[in-house]
């Protein structure tokens, strides 16, 4: 029992030992904790004092720097003397400072700014100088300012008194006002924003900006803006009174010369003493438009009634009546009427009646056109095919009784007969029936456009196929009927058009345009090639038509207008001479694919060469070349046509006046062309084997053969010297460069030769040219 005693106080004890080691450890390890919590709190104790002690420091060393920062930049701003703002305006520059609205200032430090903010304090203002170049920007603005108070006045003038005089006006004088503005506003703009940028590039890192006004520029563009908009609004108000001027329908009584309006178009008058047979006042009523056009009054202004197609001068007998209505301002006023032009006691010729069906039929007519549009409409650009036949079917579905377009069809059938290798039989017929036609309504009417493009039409005819008179006459004649139907005058250029033409009608201005420049381009180049006086009007607004495909017509109006006037007036043109080489040089200069137009450049050229060689030998040779040039050319040009046996008329006459103009020059190198002209001339003759041809080359023969004689007597002239041996002594020789060029002597002018021959060959005539076939045929009044 003893050993189970001792192990169980052995075990006992064993506990006890345990317990009192695990009492003991964690006794040690509380008191460790202690001391670590005591440690880490004064550590954190030390850290905050130190932070605070930074932090204080910190804020010492700032307030210092700020107030050095303070001290340094008030210096400098001392030191410059400047101020907190500065403000320029266009009379002035003001200066001033920064300032609390309660009075308090700004100082380094302050925790915040007072609630109300600042507000700038003006100190001083000063002008600027008169150097300074907003003083030029203020001069620009009192300008604009004076002129936009007259702009002011002229508009409560213009809503007074109403109309196009003052709304000129009133475009005249905004337009200088608006333009002075727009230059200020964009100097002002300029120089604010530029400076603006200037001192932000150079102040901006010490504080110093600036910036642009907008309440100064915002005000100049908009008065900019309202100039422009007021001077449109008078530019729309002009145009629309011209527009109301010339609107309205047409009135005038359509029967022919009546006198009588129906009773119903005129106001009610108060009873009269009866006049003779109870005949009213020619009158129409018009509606409510201004009664005076600008300039109707001056004399040489023009009315046009596009009706009845009369054009005349506002101090014309026939005008003057409808112009005294409208300076009376009667709301009646007559209309443009020949009143009391005669007794009255012969009554008007009536007109022929005229079936156009009994000279040719639509068949021929399109047949005959067509040739006339293939070679001739293609030079001069006359009709517009398309409206041609359209007008011609119309009349062949009614031939009966009298039309304008009766003469233009018969003109293009009787050319388009001529250039036809099959002509009508009756060709000779459609020109004598278009020359009754033309002469009965150019006495009982106004001309129409028709009837002015049938009068082109038999001018070229006659150019073609008479005598040089003829058809001079008729181009002559043309030109009186242009001015008749005022073709010389664009519609807008003319004070009183009433009743107002179609607006919009862009065919009848270009209608109007080709016949004029037409007609009077071959009264120009006609009358120069014949020597005769061209028509010439006063003033001509026509502007000419543009150059269309397919069509020289534009270089035929070209060449008549290079043409100088065969009336010399001294103080405009002191040197005809010059004036004819002008003109000599840009023919040769123009450019035609056109043979018709080359050979046309040929005949111009040779009529200004006449007129050098009559006035002065010594410019005719100075120009010789350039009318040789433009001769060969020609002859090419005439060969061409020979070979298509289109017979043009200067395919005979320009290689004539080139054998002409060479005999004349009389030098080596212009009669080696004889053979060449004289070899086309015979072969002109054997083509076309006609009088007219024959004529030409006999003449030309004789011609040769008169200057051959005029030159063998030079040679015996010249062999005649003496004979006898010369002398040893050689003549000296000198340079070229120092002699002087030897007199222009003409050692041959005392030898006998009779210069009304050579200037006039019709005077020579040979036997063997009597009267041709085609004067006997016309016994001589085909252009008549």
């Amino acid at each position: 029992m003893a050993p189970r005693g001792v192990a169980s106080d052995a075990s006992s004890l064993a506990g006890h030992a345990s317990s009192a080691i695990h009492s003991a450890g964690s006794a040690a390890e509380s008191k460790a904790t202690s001391i670590e919590s005591a440690v880490q709190s004064e550590a954190t104790s030390i850290q905050s004092a130190a932070i605070s002690k930074a932090n204080s420091a910190l804020a010492a060393v700032e307030t210092g720097l700020v107030k050095v920062v303070d001290k340094v930049f008030n210096g400098i701003i001392s030191e410059l003397n400047l101020t907190d703002f500065y403000a320029i305006h266009i009379s002035t520059t003001c200066q001033g400072v920064y300032k609390f609205k309660n009075g308090t200032d700004i100082t380094p430090g302050n925790s915040s700014l007072p609630g109300k903010g600042t507000h700038e304090h003006v100190d001083s203002c000063s002008a600027h100088s008169a150097l300074d170049p907003m003083s030029l920007v203020r001069i620009l603005y009192w300008i604009a300012i004076v002129f936009t108070g007259a702009a002011f006045l002229l508009g409560i003038a213009g809503i007074v008194l109403t109309s196009r005089k003052v709304a000129l006006w009133n475009i005249i004088g905004t337009a200088p006002a608006f333009c002075l503005f727009l230059l200020a506003s964009a100097v002002t703009h300029g120089i604010a924003l530029g400076a603006a940028k200037l001192i932000n590039f150079v102040g901006g890192d010490v504080g110093i900006a600036g910036y642009a006004g907008h309440k100064f520029l915002t005000l100049t563009w908009s008065v900019t803006a309202l100039l422009l908009v007021n001077m449109l609004l008078w530019t729309l108000l002009k145009v629309a009174s011209a527009h109301e001027q010339h609107a309205g329908p047409c009135e005038y009584p359509t029967t022919k010369r009546t006198s009588i309006v129906p009773n119903g178009d005129l106001p009610q008058p108060p009873p009269e003493p009866a006049l003779v047979e109870l005949t009213p006042p020619s009158i129409i009523k018009l509606q409510k438009h201004p009664l005076t056009a600008p300039g109707a009054r001056f004399h040489h202004r023009s009315i046009l009634d596009p009706v009845k197609v009369r054009f005349v001068r506002a101090n014309s007998a026939i005008a003057f009546p409808r112009i005294l209505g409208m300076d009376l301002e009667s709301e009646s006023i007559p209309r443009l009427h020949s009143f009391a032009w005669h007794t009255g006691i012969r009554a008007e010729p009536a007109e022929k009646t005229f079936d156009l069906s009994t000279l040719l039929t639509w068949t021929d007519v399109q047949r005959l056109a067509k040739v006339y549009f293939k070679l001739v409409n293609t030079e001069f650009g006359l009709l517009d095919e398309l409206d041609f036949t359209e007008q011609a079917a119309t009349r062949f579905t009614s031939p009966a009784g009298q039309s304008d377009v009766d003469t233009v069809v018969l003109g293009v059938a009787a050319i388009g007969s001529f250039f036809s290798p099959d002509p009508h039989a009756r060709e000779t017929e459609f020109i004598f029936g278009a020359a009754d036609i033309l002469m009965q309504k150019s006495i009982t009417h106004s001309p129409t456009a028709n009837n002015v493009a049938a009068w082109i039409l038999r001018t070229i005819y006659l150019r073609l196929c008479s005598r040089p008179h003829g058809s001079f006459l008729c181009s002559s004649i043309t030109m009186h009927q242009a001015e008749a139907s005022g073709l010389h005058k664009e519609m807008q250029t003319i004070a009183v058009v009433y009743p107002a033409p179609p607006t919009g009608d862009h065919k009848l201005g270009k209608t109007r345009r080709r016949l004029f420049w037409i007609a009077r381009a071959l009264n120009i180049i006609l009358s120069f090639e014949y020597g005769r006086s061209r028509v010439n009007f006063d003033v001509v607004t026509t502007n000419k038509f543009s150059p269309e495909r397919g069509s020289h017509a534009h270089q035929f109006v070209e060449l008549a207008d290079i043409l100088p006037n065969d009336y010399v007036d001294r103080e405009r043109e002191p040197d005809p001479p010059a004036a004819l080489g002008n003109a000599l040089t840009k023919i040769e200069e123009l450019q035609s694919d056109s043979a018709f137009i080359n050979l046309l450049k040929a005949d111009l050229a040779f009529a200004i060469y006449r007129r050098l060689w009559l006035m002065s030998l010594t410019d005719a040779k100075d120009r010789a070349e350039s009318v040789i040039s433009i001769g060969k050319a020609a002859l090419a040009a005439s060969a061409a046509l020979l070979e298509t046996r289109t017979p043009w008329w200067n395919v005979v006459h320009a290689p004539f006046q080139f054998l002409c103009v060479v005999l004349a020059v009389g030098t080596p190198k212009s009669l080696s062309h004889i053979q060449e002209v004289m070899a086309l001339l015979h072969k002109i003759a054997l083509t076309y084997d006609t009088h007219m041809c024959r004529e030409a080359y006999n003449q030309a023969a004789a011609l040769v053969k008169m200057s051959r004689k005029r030159k063998e007597k030079e040679l015996d002239a010249l062999y005649s010297g003496p004979e006898a041996a010369l002398f040893d002594d050689p003549p000296s020789v000198g340079s070229s460069m120092g002699m002087t060029e030897a007199p222009n002597l003409d050692w041959a002018m005392d030898l006998p030769f009779d210069f009304d021959i050579f200037l006039n060959p019709s005077l020579i005539v040979s036997s063997q040219q009597g009267h041709g076939a085609a004067e006997t045929q016309f016994n001589g009044h085909l252009g008549f």
